[in-house]
């Protein structure tokens, strides 16, 4: 990866530096004219990610699973182009259709999950122990926001061995270095960065004078909002996979996600296997090799809006 100069020094280049990063994004919202983006079709994407297996998870294939029995009546276009299907999976993505509703009409949730499921996988367990988190928002009140996303098949490369904020680097760098290769970012992702630059050096110091301040500044970032996905977008990507594939994702690394816990730690979800599917938590500072960063991203955001 080329690191934090690397990154900044390409984004301001992009931005031109001679305009503050207010001007910047007042620029944008003037200025930058709304793209026209033809989605790609069902077909094209179907045909795309067949080679790799089934990682084009849309209604039809949703649909035959039995554990995440969803509602899946009201699904939109999807809002990639040909391009972006193809650049992602080149980088190793799948593309995954995020029902918000069981056929029952309740709100999908983790606890929805685990209740309509009886906690089973296959011949196994869908989530290990909810011991600790059973009576969190995270597991009762946390939803999925509909829509269409890429998500990695693996974590980032590079994005182990890393705190929060060191993770939170190696995504811009993922971005600016893979995912838009030799491209322009849309405005939104530069906006996204643009705040990641500036906020760098506090959040660095306030991490390590008030962790839970910290945790919470560095989970609402543009950037983690965008590129991480929530825990219960995990636990949906995680078994949506598992269902068409019958192949566990993060078998033995975890995903460092957007979500925190009622005591600030930022949760992490990984660990698949027949036992189920882990979640823990843990301080913004923490690091070892098998936390990692799962790219993750949807539609693009427009700043007109």
């Amino acid at each position: 990866m080329g690191g934090w100069f690397t990154t900044t020094f390409k984004i301001e280049c992009q931005l031109t530096t001679t305009k503050t990063a207010e001007e910047t994004h007042k620029t944008m919202k003037t200025i930058t004219k709304p793209q026209v983006i033809v989605g790609a079709t069902d077909e094209f994407a179907k045909r795309l990610f067949t080679p790799k297996g089934t990682d084009h998870l849309n209604a039809e294939v949703l649909a035959k699973s039995k554990v995440l029995n969803l509602d899946l009546k009201k699904v939109p276009k999807i809002p990639f182009t040909n391009a972006e299907l193809e650049r992602a999976q080149e980088l190793g993505q799948f593309l995954v259709y995020h029902s918000d509703q069981m056929k029952d009409g309740q709100p999908f949730t983790m606890k929805a999950l685990h209740d309509e499921s009886e906690n089973k996988l296959g011949e196994g367990k869908l989530f290990y122990d909810t011991g600790w988190y059973q009576k969190e928002p995270l597991f009762t009140e946390d939803k999925i926001v509909p829509g269409w996303y890429l998500v990695g098949l693996d974590v980032i490369p590079d994005s182990t061995n890393k705190d929060y904020l060191g993770q939170t680097q190696v995504i811009a760098d993922y971005l600016v270095e893979q995912v838009y290769k030799e491209e322009e970012l849309p405005p939104a992702y530069q906006s996204a960065i643009k705040e990641w630059v500036n906020k760098h050096d506090v959040l660095e110091k306030l991490v390590r004078k008030d962790w839970q301040e910290g945790a919470k500044q560095a989970s609402e970032l543009q950037i983690n909002q965008l590129f991480r996905e929530s825990a219960v977008q995990a636990a949906y990507n995680n078994t949506a996979y598992f269902e068409v594939n019958g192949k566990y994702l993060l078998p033995k690394v975890w995903t460092w996600t957007r979500t925190r816990s009622s005591d600030s730690g930022l949760v992490l979800v990984g660990g698949a296997d027949a036992d189920g599917l882990s979640v823990r938590r843990d301080g913004p500072r923490g690091s070892d090799d098998d936390p990692g960063a799962r790219f993750f991203r949807g539609v693009i955001p427009n700043l007109e809006s």
